[in-house]
């Protein structure tokens, strides 16, 4: 098989593979102003069972929050969360668990003075839309960007009902993903990683969700957001944003949206500098140019910790095979859902995290947004998630090595 074929034949698997995750989201597989801070809360928040629902960090200009999958009790919708509300049939709205991590993110919408822009590849959480609702009510403005198919047309999704209450949306009119997951508040601060605006984003999957208190990323993905809103620029042919690191405090923070700004380019430079050690959590891993970086660094005498998400991770496109054969320290996920996270953490001070998958469409063709951070005391709270979720990942046991 000639390179280019092999290239578009990982293309097509890595569109299937993520279509495949989405079906099986929802059943678990079988196997062993300035912007204020959000509501604070503690390390591991706890839910009406006691079980540990959320863990959360904070810095001068960030918080950031991890989900812990299945946690806490059922909540209800009722009230403002009606089903009435969202004009759905009662069977048809999502039950949400109670303290998850899509509560803090409500709380900041609820907070909110001027304005509120969401991209979202998709949204059917309904304590999100309702929080949403009651902005545009307040007399905010609001406006949605969100794919179509996943967002806009999804038979469970909620983004008709605020389409219907006059908030404009604009979807992306294409096969390819606008897979974004950022909501803007009062141009100021700016919520982005890897949880989409779902149930199964706050309550199943692994994620993390990241606040930036931050004028200068909130301009920048305003940017994005304006050229997909107002202009109707998605994918290729957006053109190339501000990818100049910049400064908060003695963080340094790049910004790439992915395609236009090479967001695999920008991840591979940034894994070349590593200097002892790299770590990572990968939805989706295929990208063979990151693979065969990994295999030089680890025979350089680097230290490399994978955990893949386990749908997909056999294929013959995934990077695991060839990782593991090699005798790379790899692990398949624990969560019988998925694990969602789309992070590297290098050396000690760098994280990179958003919502691209480390694939070809994720890089190439869908709209997506990386972020490298270099921030000791934001990749020790991602050092701790990688942690827990290394704790519960098992090593494959499936792979035939030659």
């Amino acid at each position: 098989m000639s390179a280019s074929t092999r290239h578009l034949a990982g293309f097509t698997l890595a569109a299937l593979t993520l279509a495949l995750a989405l079906q099986l989201a929802l059943a678990p597989r079988p196997f062993g102003l300035q912007p204020a801070a959000p509501p604070a809360l503690p390390p591991a928040a706890v839910g009406a069972e006691g079980l540990a629902r959320a863990h959360t960090a904070s810095g001068d200009y960030w918080t950031l929050y991890f989900s812990s999958p299945l946690r806490g009790t059922v909540a209800r919708n009722g009230g403002d969360l009606s089903p009435q509300r969202f004009m759905l049939e009662p069977a048809k709205v999502p039950v949400r668990r109670s303290g998850g991590i899509d509560a803090p993110l409500a709380a900041a919408i609820d907070a909110a003075q001027v304005s509120l822009d969401i991209a979202a590849f998709e949204l059917n959480n309904p304590l999100l839309a309702g929080a949403i609702l009651d902005a545009a009510e307040r007399g905010l403005r609001v406006r949605v960007v969100s794919d179509d198919e996943h967002g806009l047309r999804a038979s469970d999704g909620l983004i008709t009902a605020l389409r219907a209450a006059g908030i404009p949306v604009v979807d992306d009119g294409r096969s390819a993903l606008m897979h974004n997951k950022f909501v803007i508040i009062d141009d100021l601060s700016v919520w982005t990683g890897s949880m989409n605006l779902t149930v199964n984003g706050a309550d199943r999957h692994n994620n993390n969700l990241l606040q930036l208190r931050s004028a200068e990323a909130a301009r920048r993905y305003q940017a994005e957001f304006d050229e997909m809103f107002v202009q109707g620029r998605f994918g290729p042919r957006s053109p190339r944003g501000d990818t100049m690191p910049f400064e908060e405090g003695t963080a340094r923070i790049a910004l790439h949206f992915g395609p236009e700004d090479e967001p695999a380019a920008a991840l591979y430079d940034a894994l070349a500098e590593a200097q002892e050690r790299i770590r990572f959590m990968a939805f989706s891993f295929t990208l063979d140019d990151i693979g065969s970086l990994l295999l030089r660094q680890a025979a350089a005498g680097l230290q490399l910790q994978g955990i893949f998400e386990r749908v997909g991770s056999e294929s013959v496109w995934s990077e695991l095979g060839p990782l593991h054969c090699a005798g790379l320290d790899l692990r398949q996920d624990g969560n019988p859902y998925l694990l969602h996270h789309k992070v590297f953490l290098i050396d000690d001070d760098v994280v990179v995290t958003g919502s691209a998958n480390f694939s070809a469409s994720g890089t190439q063709s869908n709209d997506e947004n990386m972020l490298i951070i270099e921030d000791a005391a934001l990749a020790a709270a991602y050092q701790a998630e990688f942690a827990r979720r290394w704790d519960e990942a098992s090593t494959p046991r499936e792979i035939a090595c030659s």
